[in-house]
Parts: C-alpha cells; structure tokens; sequence
C-alpha cells in the first residue's frame, strides 16, 4: 500500500520520507511511500541486439573496476563468487578440484564471465538440460516474457518454452542478457550502468524475499546505479549471472 505524497510539497515530501526512513528503515519506507523520484534512473533505450558485440570495438572500452581491490580482497572476492556461481548455475557445490581449476584460473586473471562460460557448456551442464523429465515452472515461463520485453527489447511467446527445463531456460537467458550488455556497451557505457540499475530495482521490488544481501535488497534504482559506475564491467556481468541464475531457482519451486 502506497500513501500518496504527490500533491504535497517537495520539502514536505523530504519531511516526511526522512522522517518515515529513520523510524520505519529504508526498505518498508519504498513499500508505504514508492521511490523518492530523485532516486529514479531513466531506462536506456534498447539498440537492436548485434550478434557479436565483441568483434567490433569491445575490446577498447575500459571498465574497469574504479575502486582499489587489494590481492587479498580479490582473492576473497573470487572465492565468494566461485561458490556462489556453482551453488546458483548448478545448484551444487564445486568438487574440491573444480574449486582448486577454476580459483585457480579466475586468480591468474581470467574473467567471471569465462568461467560461467565454460561451466554452462561443459558436460556436467549439458547433462542436466537433457536429464531432467521437468519442464520450466509458469512463473518462471511469465518472468522470461516480461524480462525479454523490458529488458531485451524482443516480444517472445511462453509457448515456445514449454519444452524447457530450467536450465536451459536460465542458460539461454543469460547469455542473450550478455549479449545485450556487450551492445549496450558498443553504444555507451553509461547505458549499461542505468540497464543494470533499473533490473537490480525491479528484482528488489517484485522479489525482494529471494535476495541474501543488503544491496541486493536495495530497491532505489541510484544505489545499483552508482554500485555499477564503480564496479566494472566483469562484477556488474557477474551480478547478473548470479540475480538470474538465483531468481529462475526461485521460480523453478513455484
């Protein structure tokens, strides 16, 4: 439930807001009052998607990270994501010498995307598209539709997945999502900054119970924003494979 401020003034609407976020937290004041409009961030428009970004000129664009990661906090970093990458994608933890490969691997320098990657094409994965008897989920059939329209800029019918598991499912998503970035970056990497900040608050807001952190939860489309300004190209495409991998899970119980 709402409670409409719209008609009030803008210092009295702040009044109010601050007012509601230092007794009622941060969180349940976006569930009474919606999203300060100051912290709203206008959706890119979606170019067509190129079918391989990366040949023309990705290689020139620099995103790096734009804060300083110590080896140490890198080494940690890639050891979250690596268990976090297995327990989502495959739902399973890493062997100890899957573990041992690819920390190995991403602490030499490789990037997270190679390794979702090779994991999603390796034999393990492929087992499990054809092994299971279970189709994907409604839910998770009614979340790719409107994901593919918002965020893909392509109509799909849910028909066309019926003979889906969810692995395949979330698998084909992901990489036409990469794709999608890879384009965006052609064009501005600004655009792929406010891409991510708009889907990071939508999963927020319409699935807030599926997500284990507190910036995750975050729901003001400025805070993903500014995370993904910050981040770097390789954090901002891992935080994507994780929040879809992780959502389809979700939606694969339902």
């Amino acid at each position: 439930m709402f409670i409409n401020t719209a008609h009030a003034s803008p210092d009295y609407q702040n009044i109010i807001r601050k007012m509601a976020t230092s007794v009622l937290g941060e969180e349940l004041t976006h569930s009474i009052f919606g999203i300060d409009p100051k912290e709203m961030v206008e959706m890119p428009d979606l170019p067509e998607l190129l079918e391989d970004p990366k040949s023309l000129n990705f290689a020139n664009i620099n995103d790096l990270p734009k804060t300083q990661i110590s080896d140490n906090e890198r080494k940690k970093l890639n050891d979250n994501f690596l268990y976090e990458l297995f327990k989502e994608v495959r739902r399973s933890d890493p062997s100890e010498s899957e573990y041992q490969q690819w920390i190995n691997v991403l602490n030499q320098g490789v990037n997270r995307e190679g390794v979702f990657r090779a994991l999603i094409y390796d034999k393990i994965y492929e087992s499990l598209e054809y092994s299971s008897s279970k189709r994907a989920s409604e839910s998770a059939k009614e979340f790719t539709v409107l994901f593919y329209k918002k965020f893909i800029g392509i109509k799909i019918s849910q028909n066309k997945m019926d003979q889906l598991n969810v692995y395949a499912l979330k698998r084909i998503v992901c990489e036409k999502t990469l794709q999608m970035i890879d384009t965006l970056y052609q064009k501005n990497k600004d655009d792929v900054y406010k891409w991510y900040a708009v889907f990071s608050s939508d999963l927020a807001m319409n699935y807030n119970g599926v997500w284990d952190n507190s910036i995750r939860k975050q729901r003001a489309p400025s805070k993903h924003y500014r995370w993904a300004s910050l981040a770097g190209e390789q954090f901002i495409k891992s935080e994507i494979i994780i929040k879809l991998n992780k959502l389809y899970n979700h939606l694969d119980q339902n």
